[in-house]
């Protein structure tokens, strides 16, 4: 990987990660730590690792910070929206410029990584047999915690507000 890319990435990834935790609003923390999930699985496809890099970015930063944000949202709806200045866009578009230089750095100057993955790399449908053909108990496990985790939320998030009656 080259080395101006890797720095770009982990420093990107470590600003977005001090400011998701250090932010009040949770919405704003997640939006955060998404972009410090793109940037360590740019890291990972830069060290020749372009399948946990998908996954970084397909569970983590897709179904993972989905569920964050669906739980966010149900249990404490958000206060209504005031207009933005212009230095509260400061901070997010660093990570997003960060996010984008590591990217160019990464594509202009190669990953440096052209031999390929190692032998003992596990390839994707070997991967997909081990899951659902061997490990298939847990992977429904997993699903069926996160339907409970959804309906726990839907449950604890609800208004019991007496129903109105109609004239």
């Amino acid at each position: 990987m080259n080395l101006v890319a890797f720095w770009i990435f982990g420093g990107t990834a470590l600003l977005a990660l001090v400011l998701c935790v250090t932010r009040r609003n949770a919405v704003h923390a997640v939006l955060y730590l998404l972009g410090a999930f793109l940037a360590i699985a740019a890291i990972l496809f830069g060290l020749g690792a372009p399948l946990p890099a998908a996954w970084q970015v397909l569970v983590y930063a897709g179904a993972i910070l989905v569920l964050f944000l669906f739980v966010l949202m149900t249990l404490h709806p958000p206060p209504a929206m005031k207009p933005r200045r212009a230095r509260e866009l400061v901070l997010p578009a660093l990570v997003a410029a960060g996010n984008l230089a590591g990217a160019l750095a990464l594509v202009l100057a190669g990953s440096g990584g052209r031999e390929g993955l190692p032998g003992y790399v596990l390839p994707p449908a070997a991967l997909g047999r081990a899951l659902f053909a061997d490990a298939w108990i847990g992977v429904e496990a997993v699903s069926f915690l996160l339907l409970f985790a959804a309906v726990g939320a839907f449950w604890l998030g609800r208004r019991e507000d007496p129903p109105k009656e109609r004239p």
